[in-house]
């Protein structure tokens, strides 16, 4: 999902020709950009993902810590 991120993001800039607006600035004062606000919010939520994990309210978790009936 992260590549997957990335890669639609530089088609949305390079192929589609999205306009200095549409890309935004990061830590402007403005949330309306559409590329680069929206996309570094799902990076930074896969990252944080990929680094720490589901954590304890996940179905792995839950499937991990019960006990196989034999």
């Amino acid at each position: 999902m992260i590549g997957f991120v990335a890669v639609q993001s530089f088609v949305d800039i390079v192929f589609h020709g999205a306009d200095e607006k549409t890309v935004g600035a990061l830590f402007d004062r403005f949330s309306d950009a559409v590329i680069l606000d929206q996309r570094s919010l799902w990076l930074f939520l896969l990252v944080y993902l990929v680094i720490r994990g589901p954590g304890l309210l996940s179905l792995d978790h839950f499937w991990s810590s019960t006990p196989a009936a034999d």
